[in-house]
């Protein structure tokens, strides 16, 4: 059976499962340059600032890695620990706060590598570095909201696979560090 939509006879699912990803692969594309010229903007922007160029490189590891040691290391803590604990309502609201701070930090981080890519005129969000983070993102915000739910099963195993992500990632990030 044939429709005839937008001014497209669409046949199969088959086809309109190609024809939708051909959309999206465009769409992708655009969004893609758009990001790269607006971050080569910037780093523009920060080179004529005058931070040295080894500065910049190794600017966004040394702010992530103080923040994934202090916020999440604690956060991570508490939470485990404040399953089954006397003080257990005391160590959940200090995880919120500590892991809500990480969240925001992450994201900032995210844009901090992006910017960090471009100064260094690589193409932003290629690299497996890069799809790491936006996944750790990703399974940050799902847990948060999960944490919110008060889904507690759910929300420590998405917890501990948000760990392993970022331990993926922090391992990228060291082997890009030195290439």
């Amino acid at each position: 059976m044939h429709a005839f939509v937008g001014g497209v006879v669409v046949g199969s699912s088959a086809r309109r499962g190609r024809r939708c990803s051909a959309r999206m692969g465009l769409y992708g594309e655009a969004l893609q340059a758009a990001a790269q010229s607006y971050f080569a903007d910037l780093a523009i922007l920060h080179k004529y600032i005058g931070i040295p160029a080894e500065v910049a490189r190794i600017e966004h590891p040394l702010l992530m890695t103080s923040s994934v040691a202090l916020l999440a290391g604690f956060g991570v803590k508490l939470g485990f620990e404040s399953r089954g604990s006397d003080y257990a309502e005391r160590q959940r609201s200090l995880h919120k706060v500590l892991m809500a701070s990480f969240l925001g930090v992450c994201a900032l981080g995210f844009g901090g590598g992006t910017l960090s890519y471009a100064m260094q005129q690589k193409e932003i969000w290629k690299s497996f570095h890069s799809q790491s983070a936006l996944a750790l993102l990703v399974l940050l915000s799902a847990n948060a909201i999960l944490g919110i739910s008060r889904i507690r099963s759910l929300h420590t195993a998405v917890g501990v696979t948000a760990c392993l992500v970022l331990v993926v990632h922090i391992a990228t990030g060291i082997q890009l560090l030195f290439t």
